[in-house]
C-alpha cells in the first residue's frame, strides 16, 4: 500500500492483490441464512453446488425453511437468479404516430427461492444480498 498527500487528505492506494484478497474474503466469507421457497409447482428442493477454495466442492441438496451457512458471494448469486421472468398483458392501450393501437406488456419476476439472512451485517452488505425484483413494461 502506498500513500500520498493531497491537501489536507491522506489518500491510501491498495495494490492489486490487496483488492483481489479483499474480493476473495468477503465472497468467501460464511452466512447463516434461511432458504426461503414460494410454492412454485413442483419446485420443493433447491440443489446447490459452491466452493470455498480451490478444489474442495460442496455439493447439497436443501428444503424450504432449512437454515444453513453458505459463502457470501454464493448468497448474492442465488437471491439475484432466483426468480423467473413471466410477461402478461395488460388492459391499457396506447396510441403509435399513425393512430394505430399497441398493447402494453408489463414483465415482472416471479420468485422461486431466495435465502433470507440470519446474520448481523453491515447496511450495505445487506443490500448487496437482498433480492430486489424489478418490473418493466414494453409495447407488443
Amino acid at each position: 500500500m502506498e500513500t500520498s498527500k493531497i491537501g489536507k487528505t491522506a489518500v491510501i492506494k491498495k495494490t492489486k492483490d490487496a483488492i483481489v484478497r479483499e474480493y476473495e474474503e468477503k465472497n468467501n466469507r460464511m452466512i447463516r441464512c434461511q432458504v426461503q421457497m414460494y410454492g412454485v409447482k413442483g419446485f420443493k428442493e433447491l440443489p446447490l453446488t459452491y466452493t470455498i477454495s480451490p478444489g474442495k466442492i460442496f455439493k447439497k441438496t436443501v428444503k424450504n425453511g432449512e437454515i444453513l451457512e453458505l459463502p457470501f458471494g454464493y448468497i448474492k448469486y442465488l437471491n439475484e437468479h432466483g426468480k423467473v421472468r413471466v410477461e402478461k398483458q395488460t388492459a391499457l392501450t396506447l396510441q403509435d404516430a399513425d393512430g394505430n393501437p399497441k398493447k402494453v406488456l408489463e414483465e415482472d419476476a416471479q420468485q422461486r427461492y431466495s435465502l433470507k439472512i440470519l446474520d448481523v451485517l453491515s447496511s450495505s452488505d445487506f443490500e448487496e444480498l437482498d433480492p430486489t425484483i424489478i418490473r418493466k413494461a414494453r409495447l407488443e
